[in-house]
C-alpha cells in the first residue's frame, strides 16, 4: 500500500470513531446511524433514477454507495458538485 492509501484507510477510520460517538449522544446510536445512511442511500438512488431528466450522473457502485451510507445526504451533495465542477 502507499502512503495515500494508508492516510484515506486512516481518515476513514476516524470518520466512522467520531461518526458514532457523535451518535452516542442522541440516546439510540444504531437508530441513528440507520437513518442517517438510508437517507444517503435514498437520495443516490434518487439521483440515479431521476437521470433522464436532470442530466446529473453518479455511477452507482461500491465507492459511491459506501460514501452515500458512511456520509448521508452531504456525500451525495458533495458527489454531485465534484461531478458537476469536473465535468466542465
Amino acid at each position: 500500500m502507499n502512503t495515500i492509501q494508508i492516510v484515506l484507510i486512516c481518515a476513514c477510520i476516524l470518520y466512522g470513531i467520531v461518526l458514532f460517538l457523535l451518535a452516542l449522544k442522541t440516546g439510540k446510536p444504531m437508530k441513528h446511524l440507520g437513518l442517517l445512511a438510508l437517507i444517503g442511500l435514498v437520495a443516490l438512488a434518487v439521483v440515479d433514477l431521476t437521470r433522464p431528466l436532470t442530466g446529473v450522473y453518479i455511477p452507482v457502485n461500491p465507492w459511491t454507495v459506501g460514501a452515500s451510507a458512511a456520509g448521508g445526504l452531504p456525500a451525495v451533495i458533495g458527489m454531485i458538485a465534484l461531478r458537476m465542477i469536473f465535468s466542465l
